[in-house]
């Protein structure tokens, strides 16, 4: 899904439509006069199942081209969605939508630009989006590219094995980023600090790999590269880049330095 989205204008008010079908993800379809047509787009949408309580979040990144000689109006309110079992549903408040869209009026041949939630039972899975004032209906189909949603709340770090080696290590997000709302693919960065202690038998030790237990992420980017050799009584900090794979989680993030005996 693209990021930092431009939200301008919209459209919707004295359209002469009765009825405009989107069936594809990018396309695009007219109706009315030169002087009174708008097409609606659905780049993609963002699954949030992070709170289980029966019911999944729809962010929906949405897209109403204003293509009349007149300036328009789209309202969000008007937009519903309807699921597999014929229920319709109206949008909602999601903490996951990050830039909601707008009802402003725009000019000709602008866009509008936006996110719109929907809230529905697991049972039950979209099947269209419909957009409807007193004079047109828009319908959208929901087949489009998908994304994730995860909270991560903190990091922790570990030794392993357990073999009592003078050696400690923890975890934080950089730029303290614990808690965000995070979408599939976007870097979080975490910084492991490692605290070792000296002495009389070992002058060194190895972080030879790290990795991290949630099978929902992925590190991309280890800087200081491992294997990674530290004196003894010296400290060191390695920074990660993580990434979340195509699934909602909630809760910490745990990283695992193995660290062999000597």
């Amino acid at each position: 899904m693209s990021k930092g989205k431009k939200i301008a204008i919209g459209a919707g008010i004295g359209i002469a439509v009765v009825f405009v079908a989107l069936v594809a993800l990018g396309a695009s379809t007219r109706s009315g006069s030169p002087a009174q047509t708008f097409t609606l787009t659905v780049n993609g949408v963002t699954i949030d199942k992070t709170i289980r309580n029966g019911n999944t979040w729809y962010i929906y990144d949405l897209d109403f081209h204003n293509e009349a000689t007149i300036s328009q109006t789209v309202y969000p309110s008007n937009l519903k969605l309807v699921t597999n079992t014929g229920s319709v549903y109206n949008s909602a408040i999601s903490l996951a939508n990050r830039q909601p869209l707008q009802s402003v009026e725009v000019a000709p041949n602008q866009h509008n630009r936006g996110q719109v939630a929907f809230n529905i039972p697991d049972a039950e899975t979209p099947t269209e989006l419909l957009y409807r004032d007193l004079r047109s209906t828009l319908s959208a189909s929901t087949n489009v590219p998908e994304e994730y949603v995860s909270t991560v709340l903190f990091a922790t770090a570990s030794i392993e094995p357990d073999n009592k080696l003078p050696i400690f290590a923890s975890a934080s997000f950089v730029n303290n980023t614990s808690g965000i709302i995070r979408y599939t693919d976007e870097v979080i960065q975490v910084k492991i600090k490692i605290l070792t202690y000296p002495t009389f038998n070992q002058t060194s030790l190895v972080v030879q790999s790290i990795g991290v237990k949630q099978p929902y992420f992925h590190i991309t980017n280890i800087s200081p590269d491992v294997p990674l050799t530290i004196a003894r009584g010296d400290n060191a900090e390695i920074l990660l880049d993580v990434i979340m794979a195509k699934s909602s989680y909630s809760g910490n993030l745990d990283f695992v330095l193995h660290v062999p005996p000597e």
